[in-house]
């Protein structure tokens, strides 16, 4: 793949998923001192093995990896894959769906063709278009149409294109993860669903401890609040979802002073960045009260 124009671009966008396995090391000191432990995040680190790891592992490992690259996991972006006897994570469709849209990514077809039975598409995506950051990328999406006809090639068609655009975001981005469209293609490969004692583990992990012990409608604002100010690549961007916060009249003051943090690490990467510093928004102690 070639990339067009790698002006310095937010950290989210280069950051190496590969950090992610972190929070299996901020297990229980029980969980910690097991003989194994040392053996099962090499795996993890190595191989991209997950199979080795306890259910609450997995559970940490797969919402900061969700967190790692802004895409909410509740919504279970991922799937876990058995390959090559290594259990290990697949992008699904909401997955990239929601990296275009929280990133702004644009998608355009740049050509279509066909080769003997197979139907390519070629995509490229840009992300910050028309700005000193902008980048491209470029990859296909390819389907075999031997012998269709009617709906079900016109599905094919679709899933072509779809595909495509879905590769070519994770390649944007940098995530080295299997799309959805690919799996399917792969011979052995077995889908495994989501265990639901990972599920009940992972509940409230992509919370700040204080906010855990709130109330769900607190925990929902939160959230909201929380994945806007995400979503901001630029300083003009994180003014406005901080315009947002405060324009809630009465926020619980755990949720606020979360919110504020998460305000200040994203303004302090976006600056790291952008290398420009800015007054622009307030610091900790400049807050406007709610």
């Amino acid at each position: 793949m070639t990339s067009e124009k790698t002006c310095g671009p937010r950290r989210r966008e280069t950051e190496m998923v590969q950090t992610a396995v972190v929070p299996a090391m901020h297990a229980t000191p029980a969980e910690r001192e097991t003989p194994d432990a040392g053996a099962i995040i090499e795996q993890v680190i190595t191989k991209g093995d997950l199979s080795a790891m306890q259910p609450a592992e997995r559970a940490r490992y797969y919402v900061q990896v969700c967190r790692s690259i802004g895409v909410n996991p509740l919504t279970q972006p991922f799937q876990y894959i058995t390959l090559n006897n290594r259990l290990t994570l697949y992008a699904t469709r909401g997955c990239t769906d929601q990296l275009r849209e929280r990133r702004k990514i644009t998608a355009h077809v740049v050509s279509r063709e066909r080769m003997d039975d197979v139907y390519i598409v070629t995509v490229r995506v840009t992300i910050h278009p028309g700005t000193p950051d902008e980048r491209s990328d470029e990859a296909i999406g390819a389907v075999s149409i031997g012998g269709l006809k009617g709906d079900f090639l016109a599905n094919a068609l679709m899933k072509a294109e779809t595909k495509g655009k879905r590769r070519a975001t994770l390649s944007l981005i940098g995530l080295g993860w299997l799309d959805e469209g690919e799996v399917e293609t792969i011979p052995g490969a077995m889908v495994r669903p989501i265990d639901p004692a990972e599920s009940s583990a992972a509940e409230g992990l992509d919370l700040p401890e204080g906010v855990r012990s709130l109330d769900v409608a607190h925990q929902a604002i939160y959230r909201r609040l929380r994945d806007e100010i995400a979503a901001a690549d630029t300083l003009e961007e994180l003014q406005e979802a901080w315009a947002t916060v405060q324009a809630h009249d009465k926020l619980h003051a755990v949720v606020l002073k979360h919110l504020v943090n998460d305000k200040d690490t994203a303004k302090a990467e976006i600056q790291a960045a952008e290398s420009a510093p800015s007054d622009a928004l307030p610091t900790d102690e400049t807050a406007e009260p709610f």
